[in-house]
């Protein structure tokens, strides 16, 4: 039984969410994980920490760069768009099992280039959390589900129909409400209210967010 972890660093998770995440996870062996769409590197660093207990531990991180300046983070606290000069996980223990793999996740050479570093059926636990639009979390599922084992899990975040989600382009929802039938699946919402270092912003409402979890058949 692996410890479940409560990250002490900013993530852009619900607590209660990627606990439950974990406590679905925790009698698994997962050793290698691909996440979709890394943003600053908060669950990147969890994956890590979760993998570095396996000699084979790797967490491959797609996202469309890793780099100061040519990324933007979006600061819902101070309600703007802020560039960032390193990943949660530089200069962390956790960072020598990480491999950024740096591109866009629809494009068919770089899809073709990640399948063949990764590996077909070899990944335990696939965090999809990139394109958030319909047709972007579509094709991501079907690009990459290939490198997940039979067995194994691939997870969805933001499944959760909002307005919230729906004012800043989130429409996962649909995708994960059309799929989630055809296999073992799980939901993990956490309604409680977040709220960032200014008093009074909200920095996750009740109704936002949400992780939705199936085993790959």
């Amino acid at each position: 039984m692996n410890e479940i972890i409560e990250p002490s660093w900013p993530i852009a998770q619900k607590k209660y969410e990627i606990l439950m995440l974990q406590e679905l996870l925790k009698n698994e062996k997962i050793s290698r994980i691909v996440e979709i769409g890394t943003w600053t590197g908060g669950t990147a660093r969890l994956w890590a920490k979760m993998v570095s207990r396996y000699d084979d531990g790797i967490v491959y991180c797609c996202d469309l760069s890793f780099h100061y300046g040519t990324h933007q983070a979006y600061d819902p606290v101070a309600d703007a768009v802020e560039t960032y000069n390193n990943q949660l996980y530089n200069g962390t223990p956790e960072e020598k099992f990480i491999k950024e793999l740096q591109g866009n996740s629809h494009d068919p050479a770089f899809i073709e280039s990640v399948k063949n570093q990764v590996g077909i059926n070899s990944i335990d636990f696939m965090f999809i959390d990139g394109d958030h639009s319909y047709q972007g979390i579509k094709a991501d599922f079907n690009n990459f589900y290939s490198l997940v084992k039979k067995g194994s899990y691939i997870a969805f975040h933001d499944i959760i129909d909002s307005e919230y989600h729906r004012n800043y382009g989130v429409h996962v929802s649909p995708f994960w409400n059309e799929i989630k039938h055809q296999f073992e699946w799980w939901e993990f919402i956490d309604n409680n209210i977040y709220y960032g270092p200014t008093l009074g912003k909200t920095l996750c409402p009740s109704r936002c967010m949400g992780i939705g979890v199936i085993r790959v058949r």
